[in-house]
């Protein structure tokens, strides 16, 4: 996406502050409040590399999207929080204040810096789906925070979603029942292996690690 379609997410972005439906893109929204100069000019080599890896994975994200005034401004926050994650968003906040400003104002006193102070609309329906789909074995909360463990995978990469993945998994295999809690754990690797987080491999590795691990608990009671 280049600077034609950049122009032409601004003319969407006014029908829908006029109330009307809008069809933008990722990548569209990305340019309207990413400013990549910015970005390049105040922050440091190593956080301007995570932050320019993510604006070109996202810039790929070209399907259009039909959304109104609250869906506009949920996508901006989303964005707005994945770059946080990695730099300070208003270091690089995009150059178009009015623009900024429009959706600013609807996220009010969320404070950008605290992942959990907003779950989306997408985080929140995947969570839903992977309860369901456990047969009642994992509540909505604790899919939730699966869910945004996942989310964070394009951001921070492989190894630290592991990280805080085993940290997870650990808390179930400590609190909950021997047989609930080994069925969790191999619910949640497979759904890891089935987004391309682990292989196949991996995916028996962590199982067998985890069935161990509920074993010898089993046999130190």
């Amino acid at each position: 996406m280049g600077f034609i379609s950049d122009i032409k997410a601004i003319n969407e972005v006014q029908k829908i502050k006029k109330g009307q439906i809008g069809h933008l893109s990722i990548s569209q929204i990305i340019g309207l409040i990413v400013n990549m100069f910015d970005a390049k000019n105040k922050l440091n080599d190593e956080d301007f590399k995570k932050v320019y890896k993510l604006f070109n994975d996202l810039r790929k994200c070209n399907t259009k999207l039909e959304m109104n005034y609250d869906g506009y401004c949920k996508n901006a926050v989303d964005i707005i929080k994945k770059f946080d994650a990695l730099a300070p968003y208003e270091k690089y906040s995009g150059g178009n204040e009015l623009e900024f400003s429009f959706f600013m104002d609807e996220i009010g006193e969320a404070d950008l810096h605290h992942e959990d102070s907003y779950i989306s609309e997408e985080i929140q329906e995947y969570a839903n789906v992977v309860a369901n789909e456990s047969k009642g074995t994992l509540t909505v909360q604790e899919t939730i925070y699966f869910a945004q463990i996942l989310n964070e995978y394009l951001t921070v990469g492989k190894e630290e979603v592991l990280q805080k993945f085993e940290k997870y998994v650990e808390e179930i295999l400590e609190n909950d029942n021997p047989p609930k809690a080994i069925f969790k754990a191999y619910y949640l690797v497979g759904i890891l292996n089935k987004n391309n987080i682990i292989t196949e491999e991996e995916m028996k590795k962590m199982s067998q690690d985890y069935r161990e691990k509920i074993i010898n608990k089993i046999k130190n009671k």
